[in-house]
């Protein structure tokens, strides 16, 4: 056997691994990530590829690439835009300045006052309803974004609802400013 079978092999017992430890859930986007890094393909995202994923940003139209029903494929800025409004938070770890996150029609979230994301920097929109009553926004990678945390460092908002229902009440947000880092991470209470 030679070298680059011998690591033929253990990159896809790697991938095997990293494919088991997805089908565990909360972890999966992260799990996603490590499969594609062993892999050496530069999709970091924690999505499956989808060229789309900012919810037909490319055409004007949010509902363009959007679809529910959880999985690992980003299912467009739609899904988030579906929580549009204004909600009171109160910091239970970390800080916010501002006190208020409003997610516009189009999905755009304005976080605080100096971070905001438009459906346009959205990498991709993970609905994770089933499984952990959350819907994760991944930013693609910004200048403000630290490697050095974590390999394709990004802008990342996690959306926990009541239930597992789509459109359910917003209870929760959580704010990764270098994911998959948790370096930084915010917790907010909708008050």
């Amino acid at each position: 056997m030679d070298r680059a079978q011998s690591h033929g092999g253990i990159r896809g017992r790697l991938i095997a691994v990293m494919l088991a430890l997805a089908a565990c859930g909360d972890d999966a986007d992260k799990a996603e990530s490590a499969k594609d890094a062993a892999a050496g393909e530069g999709n970091t995202t924690g999505d499956s590829g989808t060229s789309n994923t900012n919810g037909g940003a490319e055409t004007g139209d949010p509902e363009a690439g959007c679809s529910t029903g959880g999985g690992e494929a980003s299912s467009g800025a739609c899904l988030i835009a579906k929580y549009a409004g204004t909600y009171n938070v109160t910091a239970s770890s970390g800080s916010h300045g501002r006190g208020t996150i409003t997610i516009a029609d189009d999905g755009a979230i304005d976080y605080d006052a100096a971070l905001q994301f438009a459906a346009e920097d959205f990498q991709g929109v993970y609905d994770r309803l089933e499984c952990c009553m959350r819907i994760s926004v991944e930013m693609n990678p910004r200048a403000d974004n630290d490697a050095a945390l974590a390999m394709g460092a990004r802008h990342r908002v996690d959306v926990f609802t009541s239930t597992s229902e789509l459109a359910a009440p917003v209870v929760r947000f959580e704010y990764y400013p270098n994911w998959p880092s948790e370096a930084g991470k915010v917790a907010l209470e909708v008050d």
